[in-house]
């Protein structure tokens, strides 16, 4: 998630700072949090995952519903299709390496 993430706020957020730009990129600070509490943890519980699945879900939601729209209203069509571009093309190297499988528990 933090590459994406990053590319989110790289991409998108810098080109428009406003109160929804700003509020995502607090979502994704609070979601790093709640993935490093869950990291340090030798023995991560049900409450922080389910904590994490709450957050992630309003954070979609807030980018689906007010901040994308926001953003292809206010963007210029240019910016849009070059950053459209950038995501195409992007290499998804995602490699899940959680050393819990707390799913087996």
């Amino acid at each position: 998630m933090q590459k994406h993430f990053e590319q989110e706020e790289e991409l998108l957020f810098k080109k428009d700072d406003n109160v929804l730009c700003n509020l995502a990129k607090q979502q994704h600070l609070q979601i790093d949090e709640i993935i490093s509490q869950i990291k340090e943890s030798p023995h991560p519980h049900n409450p922080i995952f389910q904590t994490l699945t709450d957050t992630v879900n309003q954070h979609i939601r807030l980018e689906e519903r007010e901040v994308f729209p926001f953003l292809e209203k206010t963007l210029p069509k240019e910016d849009l299709e070059s950053i459209g571009e950038i995501l195409k093309n992007e290499k998804n190297d995602f490699t899940d390496n959680y050393p819990v499988e707390f799913w087996k528990h």
